[in-house]
């Protein structure tokens, strides 16, 4: 588990796809996964306890104090909580679609 925080840290300073850093907000920050395959929003959020210690990666996070890191990971808890741009779909022309390379999902 140590190795994969290491691995996780030096890709997060790297700013390395498809990690990621921007807190979920309303509205949505969205972006395109690597590829242009699919539209894709930051899983980034705050828990309401502090998430178990080997997976707390963060030494600093966009407008967040220090004393609240231990409360931040991604969404996804089978992926360590490491925060990733998360690929999310919809309909279109009732066809499911967030293909980046349609101009109608191209993120403003």
């Amino acid at each position: 588990m140590k190795q994969n925080k290491l691995i996780f840290s030096e890709l997060w300073k790297q700013k390395a796809a498809p990690f990621c850093d921007a807190l979920r907000s309303n509205p949505l920050q969205l972006t395109c996964r690597q590829g242009q395959m699919a539209v894709a929003v930051c899983n980034l959020q705050k828990y309401m306890n502090n998430i178990p210690a080997e997976y707390q990666y963060f030494d600093g996070i966009p407008g967040i104090p220090f004393q609240d890191f231990p409360y931040y990971g991604g969404s996804v808890e089978i992926a360590d909580y490491c925060p990733f741009n998360q690929e999310f779909s919809w309909h279109l022309s009732g066809e499911c679609s967030s293909n980046c390379k349609i101009a109608e999902n191209q993120p403003g």
